[in-house]
């Protein structure tokens, strides 16, 4: 079975410097037909200025989706940060969650691991490190 890819801020920012891993991830994930997902939240947290971004947009062009912060999706988000945390790291949980079977690709596998401590999902989301 197939995991859906979610990724966090840290691999927007990892495409935008030409990261070697995350093309091996894009790469694996396509090859595979692998579902790729960016929450919107992240795309708002990482996208700064009007200047062009040339490698997170290519990288951007590869998703599949932009999962919204809907007002429902902010409750569900917004619930997790009892202990602290983003609002961002929050929707790539909740996204990861609704999405399983998923892996998060992060560069905070601690706070993406804590947040899902604490919404005790039974889903099957995995953490890989950047």
């Amino acid at each position: 079975m197939r995991r859906t890819v979610v990724f966090d801020s840290g691999a927007v920012i990892a495409a935008e410097r030409n990261d070697e891993r995350i093309r091996a991830i894009m790469f694996a994930a396509r090859e595979s037909r692998t579902v790729v997902l960016l929450p919107s939240m992240v795309l708002a947290e990482t996208w700064r200025g009007r200047a062009t971004h040339p490698l997170a947009a290519k990288f951007l062009a590869s998703m599949d989706r932009f999962p919204a912060l809907d007002a429902t999706a902010a409750k569900r988000a917004g619930a997790l940060l009892t202990e602290g945390g983003s609002i961002a790291d929050a929707n790539v949980v909740d996204v990861a969650i609704r999405s399983a079977p998923a892996v998060v690709v992060t560069s905070d596998p601690r706070d993406i691991r804590a947040l899902l401590r604490i919404a005790a999902s039974s889903a099957d989301v995995q953490i890989r490190n950047l």
